[in-house]
C-alpha cells in the first residue's frame, strides 16, 4: 500500500491564522524571591539589590527560569484553544529551547506574546509549535521560548498541516534604547574548562509536591520549577544569572517527571558535564542529567553559557 502524503487542511486556517496573543506582566520583587525559594536559589543577586548591582545588574535579578510559569500556562491556554475540537489529546513528547537574551529585573514591564508557528496534523498525531517571547516596555526582546510538542488523539481533522504568517506586530523594529552591554561576570575562568569535565553533584531535598504549587495537577507550575532547580545548579557553578543563554530540554510528559505525591518528601540529584567548548565565542555547552529518587526529570538537557570578557 502506497503511503498517502498529508494534504493541506484550511480546517482551523480562520482562528489560528490569527494566533498571536498578547498580555503584559509585570516582574515583582516578591515574586522573584518566591521563586527563588521554592527552587532553593540562595544567589545573593535574586535576594539583595546590592549584590546584584555588584554584578552589574540594575536591581534585584529574577532566576534565569522564573518567567517559564507564567509563559507555560499561555502555552497551555494556547493548546487548548487550538485544539478544543481534538477529544481525547494527550502530549507524548515535548521539546523546548529557551533564549535568555537579558535577564530580567524587579520593575521590568513586560509585553508576554504568544505566536502559533505551525499546527501539522496526520492520522491520530498532532504536532503543534508555538513560539514566546517576552518584550520589554522599549521592544527588546529579553526571552524567546519555542516549545514544540507531539501529541496523539482520537479523532479530530483529516491528515493536513498548516503554517501560519507572523503577526504585524512581530515584524516591525521598534527603536532600542542605547543600553551598554553587560558582560557576565563568572567566577570560573573559561581557560580552565575542559571538554567531558564533570561538574560537581548537588542534591536537593524537596518537600511535598513542590512548594511553589497550590495545586498538585498544575503542571506548568511542575515544569518550570523543574526548570528553576536546573537553572539555579548551573547559576551556582557560573557564579552569575546572566551567563546563561540558551537552554534545551526534551521530555515525555508520562515517562519524564519528578513522580512526587503531595506531602511526600522526595530528593534531586543534579550533575552535568561539558560536551563543547567554542574558544571562539568564549561559549559552553553543558549538559545535565537531573533526578527525582533515581528517576530521570528530562530526557535530554542541555545549556549554553556565555564567558565573554
Amino acid at each position: 500500500m502506497t503511503e498517502q502524503q498529508p494534504s493541506v487542511s484550511t480546517h482551523h486556517a480562520d482562528r489560528l491564522l490569527d494566533s498571536g496573543t498578547s498580555v503584559t506582566w509585570s516582574v515583582r520583587m516578591e515574586a522573584i524571591k518566591k521563586f527563588a525559594a521554592a527552587t532553593k536559589n540562595h544567589h545573593a543577586a535574586h535576594w539583595d539589590p546590592d549584590a546584584a548591582q555588584e554584578l552589574g545588574f540594575g536591581d534585584v535579578v529574577a532566576p534565569p527560569a522564573f518567567s517559564l510559569v507564567h509563559l507555560d500556562r499561555l502555552r497551555r491556554d494556547a493548546v487548548a484553544l487550538h485544539t478544543r475540537d481534538v477529544p481525547d489529546l494527550r502530549i507524548l513528547h515535548t521539546d523546548q529551547t529557551v533564549d535568555f537574551y537579558e535577564p530580567l529585573m524587579a520593575g521590568d514591564r513586560l509585553l508576554c506574546r504568544v505566536h502559533a508557528e505551525s499546527f501539522r496534523y496526520f492520522a491520530d498525531y498532532r504536532v503543534l509549535c508555538l513560539r514566546t517571547a517576552l518584550i520589554d516596555e522599549w521592544g527588546r526582546t529579553l526571552q524567546c521560548d519555542r516549545t514544540t510538542m507531539l501529541a496523539r488523539a482520537s479523532g479530530g481533522p483529516a491528515a493536513g498541516s498548516q503554517q501560519f504568517p507572523e503577526s504585524s506586530g512581530a515584524q516591525r523594529t521598534p527603536t532600542r534604547p542605547a543600553i551598554p552591554r553587560r558582560y557576565p561576570n563568572t567566577s570560573l575562568d573559561f581557560e580552565s574548562l575542559a571538554v567531558d569535565a564533570e561538574l560537581p553533584v548537588r542534591t536537593y531535598d524537596v518537600a511535598g509536591t513542590y512548594p511553589l504549587v497550590t495545586d498538585p495537577v498544575d503542571a506548568a507550575a511542575f515544569r518550570a520549577l523543574d526548570l528553576g532547580y536546573l537553572t539555579g545548579y548551573l547559576t551556582d557553578w557560573i557564579g552569575d544569572p546572566g551567563a546563561l543563554t540558551r537552554l534545551r530540554v526534551q521530555r515525555a510528559p508520562g515517562i519524564h517527571h519528578p513522580g512526587c505525591a503531595a506531602r511526600r518528601n522526595l530528593r534531586l540529584a543534579i550533575r552535568g558535564r561539558i560536551t563543547a567548548l567554542d574558544t571562539e565565542r568564549r561559549r559552553a555547552t553543558v549538559t545535565i542529567d537531573m533526578r527525582a529518587e533515581g528517576r530521570r526529570v528530562f530526557g535530554y538537557a542541555a545549556a549554553d553559557i556565555d564567558f565573554t570578557v
